[in-house]
């Protein structure tokens, strides 16, 4: 699946569902997107909490945890191992395998 692809599915859920989406959700799953395309489209891959932030250019953990929870909720993103200290960093997975529809 292409990075158009996948971003041609985030709009369009993003359209359906207004009120469930905010532009932090975009950013952040957008940015995950191309950290991935960047990586050559790896299946699983890990990236800390503050390189996030700082990609989707957000100064509050709560709000990229909400973002983060809401996407995993949505399907677009699978956590595939949670981080269990500050210096781990959590393993995602972002694409088609992610979205069942």
């Amino acid at each position: 699946m292409s990075g158009y692809e996948l971003s041609r599915q985030w709009f369009d859920f993003q359209f359906e569902n207004s009120s469930k989406v905010t532009p932090s959700h975009g950013m952040l799953y957008l940015f995950l997107c191309e950290i991935n395309n960047r990586m050559g489209w790896c299946q699983e891959f890990q990236i800390t909490a503050k390189e996030c932030m700082q990609g989707m250019s957000c100064h509050s953990y709560n709000t990229y945890k909400k973002c983060l929870d809401d996407l995993i909720d949505f399907g677009f993103i699978k956590l595939v191992r949670k981080s269990s200290n500050q210096w781990r960093s959590e393993e995602r997975r972002v694409g088609k395998e992610c979205r069942s529809r």
